[in-house]
């Protein structure tokens, strides 16, 4: 059975150790320990709770019921708009993927009767996890990289730009041209064609969320976003194909953003010259991750014509 969860339920997990959460088939399995997704540790209930009723998090937490045991959580968002949401947990007894595949079902029922047309789910790139994902209706947008800094003295000489500033409302348009110069067909048809739809697309930002624009000659070139973690800052880029600066001013910047925290830096598949410059500077792939999305209302693909009054 897959239920929303309430609180009587978060404090009953608080009370359970991780060898009790779960009793499947007569035995006990490994524990809920690892998430499926990525941009998440492995999943640690004292973490998520915190997040969840320190920090506020807006989730809609469901759980697979098996017996009256928890043997899976999973929780959603609305993104930057409501057309948009995206899984935010997804964590389920190994190999129990019948679990997996019910949870996803429910966040996209539930995505859809709030008026999302778009759920989005980032997963590790791996063959069993995604053919999950394809069975409850979701397709595979596009892969991403994860870039790793280990050590930072490749970066010696290198000068942080000075031409950035805060992103501002006023950008959407000229960061949306990025967008359309830099991805391709299939995926603008995934991740929203038009403006609104890319602009709900965006992940909700944090009260740490940082987001920077680099310009040349009035034009914007290039934007990051850093989202401070435990230990960590999670970045995201977009290069515009006409900017010729050295990449590794940019890199630079993100480094001195970042300051004594590790950055780990996600690289859609096609910003090759970006995923080339982190390497040259010293940065290590450390996974490589499939984002999906699963289209919630039906899309019209051929155009008709219906009868007007004069």
């Amino acid at each position: 059975m897959i239920r929303s969860l309430t609180l009587a339920d978060m404090v009953r997990l608080v009370s359970l150790k991780d060898s009790e959460w779960v009793v499947r088939r007569g035995r006990v399995p490994e524990a809920l320990s690892q998430s499926a997704l990525s941009g998440h540790p492995p999943f640690a209930l004292p973490a998520f709770l915190l997040d969840r009723f320190v920090e506020h998090h807006r989730e809609n937490i469901f759980g697979a019921i098996d017996g009256g045991r928890i043997t899976g959580l999973a929780s959603a968002c609305r993104r930057a708009g409501s057309t948009s949401w995206g899984v935010c947990q997804l964590v389920v007894v190994r190999d129990d993927e019948q679990s997996c595949g019910k949870l996803l079902e429910t966040l996209a029922g539930h995505a859809g009767e709030h008026g999302a047309e778009r759920l989005f789910l980032l997963l590790p790139d791996e063959g069993r996890l995604v053919d999950e994902a394809r069975k409850s209706g979701f397709s595979p947008c596009t892969s991403l990289m994860v870039f790793t800094l280990v050590g930072r003295a490749a970066l010696v000489g290198a000068t942080p730009l000075q031409r950035h500033r805060p992103r501002l409302s006023g950008d959407d348009h000229a960061l949306y041209r990025i967008y359309n110069a830099t991805t391709t067909a299939e995926v603008r048809k995934a991740t929203g064609l038009t403006l609104q739809q890319w602009a709900d697309a965006q992940e909700p930002r944090s009260k740490r969320t940082r987001e920077l624009v680099v310009e040349e000659d009035g034009e914007i070139r290039a934007w990051v976003r850093l989202d401070p973690r435990r230990g960590y800052v999670r970045v995201q880029s977009m290069i515009d194909p006409l900017w010729r600066e050295d990449l590794r001013s940019l890199v630079a910047l993100v480094l001195d953003q970042a300051g004594s925290r590790g950055v780990q830096w996600e690289v859609p598949a096609h910003q090759e010259s970006l995923r080339q410059a982190l390497e040259r500077v010293g940065f290590q792939m450390s996974g490589t991750y499939r984002l999906m999305v699963k289209l919630l209302v039906a899309q019209i693909k051929e155009p008709a014509t219906v009868p007007v009054s004069a």
